[in-house]
């Protein structure tokens, strides 16, 4: 099954279920995310903070590793059920989404925002070339900020010849 989707407004999200009538009730399969461009963002957030980034944005892929971890700090008014998405872009202007969409949740009350609590994987991320890595913010209202894109280059160390 093939379809787009265009939005009369600048964002929004799309919740996609599956279900087998008479079988299966409905199960959530996806969100689709839409949102303006990342020039017509009004403001910026700050830059998104990867552990152990080496000098030059070098991001060193070593054996055994499976992903990378990502903080990003506090941003204005965070609640519940904010998606956070983050992205890589080439110099082609080719933007890479990675998997899954985070949504805040609260931790004893309080918006879980910060510290390094995003895990991402190397799946699908192009190694020995210079990228610009960013994320963007959705909230629930459907208004959206991205952060200011941090230069990066991917290192696979592990010798498995990517």
């Amino acid at each position: 099954m093939k379809f787009r989707i265009y939005s009369n407004f600048y964002t929004g999200s799309v919740r996609l279920t599956t279900e087998m009538f008479g079988v299966l009730y409905p199960t959530y399969a996806e969100s689709v995310y839409l949102a303006g461009s990342y020039d017509s963002s009004l403001s910026y957030l700050d830059y998104p903070f990867i552990l152990n980034i080496l000098p030059g944005g070098v991001i060193r892929k070593e054996v055994g590793d499976k992903g990378f971890r990502v903080d990003i700090r506090k941003y204005n008014s965070p609640h519940i059920g904010d998606n956070i998405i983050f992205l890589i872009e080439d110099e082609d202007n080719k933007v890479i989404q990675f998997k899954p969409a985070y949504s805040v949740d609260y931790v004893d009350g309080v918006p879980n925002v910060g510290g390094y609590n995003y895990q991402l994987s190397y799946e699908n991320v192009p190694f020995n070339k210079r990228m610009s890595f960013y994320y963007i913010v959705i909230n629930f209202s459907g208004n959206y900020s991205f952060s200011k894109k941090l230069s990066v280059i991917f290192v696979d160390d592990t010798g498995d010849g990517r």
